[in-house]
């Protein structure tokens, strides 16, 4: 295992760490989980012969020091399928390929390396989705589907008890969003029904003992459906879900809508793509001003000029006195060749939206998704909101693609920097761009990994060209003004 202590800076960017290892013939793509401040834990699987599987961690700090090492044997036919972080332990779900019934988790200790595992089995052999530890390290909350409905399992660590959470698996439908909040001990599920008799997007709470609080259908105007979004927790009783909307039946979205829902009534409020400000900002000027026409022209015939898209809503939260919300546009890509089939997302550009309580949209702005594709509808592009500007970034080809936004100037600085490599003379060779990967790290930090080959023909003592999984560490400094 190797380490590099670098300092390079490109604008506000900087990458001063960065950490490799060798990877064997068809390893797999090893885990990075974050622990914030804490560090992260990097997993290896090696395969070996027999019924088991090696499990390989190492503990690194926030400067890539190696802590500890551990490894344990796990039985192959478990698949890991998610993980989660708290209070200084690392979880790990696994899934028995064999019986979708039949779970393992993993609970590690990351000061020790300890660990201990759970089994149990699930009331129903469900896909899994979602993962989240709850309640302190003592339960886990588990969402997927069953029979195309959704279901969240609420796990009882110290009474080996699975729970159905009530409301849910009645009628198809989607998760929109699971997210916990420790804050107010509560679990808060988005959730899109496509039930015929009642189709739309619900908004449930429930706590951390599996009782339902809250069960609310967010209002939407005639003919129009809230296709995803996702929920900001305010207070005991009031949220705000921010997302996009579009024709009810439909997946294809052509504004954004906020809703602010209280214990009495609920607020909404719309915007169309075409009335934002910078939503077609990723475009080159001249197709910019040729949707400023399209939009103009409908305007002058009292109508709206309406912009399809596949949107994902990543993240809703609140900076300062407003909230700000992050969404990525998509296409499903499809071979065409007489044996047509599914060649993975191809993302186009990611938006983000500042406004305040009530729904009214303060700012906003744009990034072009330079040719990526992936296979799973990953989130692509990572954002950090400061006092004074926006930074929207994403990895892509061995480069850092960004866009740092100054919402008081409306001013925009674009850019990207390379994937720095670990000796002064290190070529990149080639990459897998399915292997990249990013994690935000902790506050203005993030975790850039991914499978490369590189080459090197001057350095004494570095081979000629090794295979690598690099993790570089991300660092951005939030300038005082757009100069």
């Amino acid at each position: 295992m190797l380490l590099l202590m670098c300092y390079h800076t490109h604008g506000q960017l900087t990458q001063d760490h960065r950490y490799e290892i060798a990877l064997g013939y068809n390893e797999k793509r090893p885990e990075v989980v974050s622990l914030n401040k804490d560090g992260f834990l990097l997993l290896r699987q090696h395969e070996r012969p027999g019924k088991n599987t090696l499990w390989e961690f190492n503990r690194m700090d926030t400067s890539f020091n190696n802590l500890w090492h551990q490894t344990f044997r796990v039985e192959r036919k478990y698949i890991l399928r998610a993980t989660d972080t708290l209070g200084g332990y690392g979880f790990f779900f696994l899934n028995d390929y064999s019986d979708m019934r039949n779970a393992l988790i993993i609970r590690l200790n990351s000061h020790s390396g300890e660990a201990l595992a759970y089994k149990f089995r699930n009331l129903v052999p469900m896909s899994i989705n979602e993962f989240k530890v709850v309640d302190g390290g003592r339960k886990l909350l588990v969402g997927g589907y069953f029979n195309y409905r959704p279901v969240v399992v609420l796990y009882d660590l110290l009474t080996n008890r699975p729970n159905i959470l009530p409301g849910l698996i009645n009628h198809p439908g989607i998760i929109i969003q699971l997210e916990k909040n420790d804050e107010f001990g509560t679990i808060n599920l988005l959730v899109r029904n496509f039930d015929r008799r009642s189709p739309g997007t619900w908004l449930k709470t429930y706590s951390y003992q599996g009782q339902l609080l809250k069960n609310l259908k967010l209002e939407s105007p005639p003919n129009q459906s809230l296709i995803h979004a996702h929920s900001f927790q305010v207070d005991s009783l009031l949220h705000i879900s921010a997302g996009v909307f579009g024709k009810t039946g439909s997946d294809f979205s052509y504004g954004v809508f906020v809703n602010t829902s209280g214990p009495e009534r609920q607020s909404n409020s719309k915007i169309y793509f075409g009335d934002l400000d910078n939503f077609f900002s990723f475009l080159k000027p001249g197709g910019q001003e040729r949707k400023r026409r399209r939009v103009e022209k409908k305007k002058a015939k009292n109508k709206e000029k309406k912009f399809y898209y596949r949107m994902k809503v990543l993240q809703v939260e609140k900076v300062q006195e407003q909230y700000v919300l992050l969404a990525e546009a998509y296409y499903m890509k499809y071979n065409n060749s007489s044996y047509a089939y599914f060649e993975g997302f191809k993302y186009t550009h990611a938006t983000v939206v500042g406004f305040d309580e009530t729904g009214k949209v303060l700012w906003d702005n744009s990034i072009k998704i330079e040719d990526v594709k992936t296979l799973m509808l990953d989130q692509v592009v990572f954002s950090q909101n400061g006092e004074n500007s926006t930074l929207l970034l994403y990895q892509n080809k061995n480069k850092i693609h960004y866009s740092i936004f100054f919402p008081r100037t409306g001013h925009t600085i674009r850019g990207e920097t390379a994937i720095q490599l670990k000796h002064p003379s290190d070529q990149e060779n080639s990459y897998n761009n399915n292997s990249l990967g990013m994690k935000k790290w902790f506050p203005n930090t993030w975790l850039c990994y991914g499978i490369q080959q590189v080459r090197n023909f001057n350095d004494t003592g570095i081979p000629f060209s090794r295979k690598v999984f690099f993790i570089n560490k991300l660092q951005y400094s939030e300038p005082d003004s757009a100069n």
